[in-house]
């Protein structure tokens, strides 16, 4: 299991969620080729809840991302917060769009 994995994990047993702040998805490069970093924390606790590297950009990766976030914790009294680019369509996709606050 690797870090972040094991992260998440505690974190999840330990910590109930009741926000979760979206950052929004960075770009960086890896053995010279660029891949999408995707991650959730906690802003109250710190703890990352959740990394995925894909190597695209888009509504698709930030949907499997959060479907799989959605498998892995509670999200049922998660607020969400996000930009206007991929992560609020793919909120809107997994019917999560109740739980949305936006930033510019």
């Amino acid at each position: 299991m690797e870090f972040v994995e094991l992260m998440s994990e505690f974190s999840r047993l330990t910590y109930p969620i009741t926000d979760i702040r979206l950052g929004d998805e960075t770009a960086v490069k890896i053995n010279g080729e660029r891949s999408w970093l995707y991650s959730t924390i906690d802003p109250d606790t710190k703890w990352i809840l959740d990394a995925q590297l894909f190597g695209r950009y888009g509504i698709d990766p930030a949907a499997v991302f959060l479907h799989e976030l959605r498998g892995k914790h509670d999200l049922s009294e998660a607020v969400f917060l996000a930009d206007q680019f991929g992560y609020r369509t793919a909120i809107a996709r997994l019917g999560l769009n109740g739980q949305m606050d936006y930033t510019d």
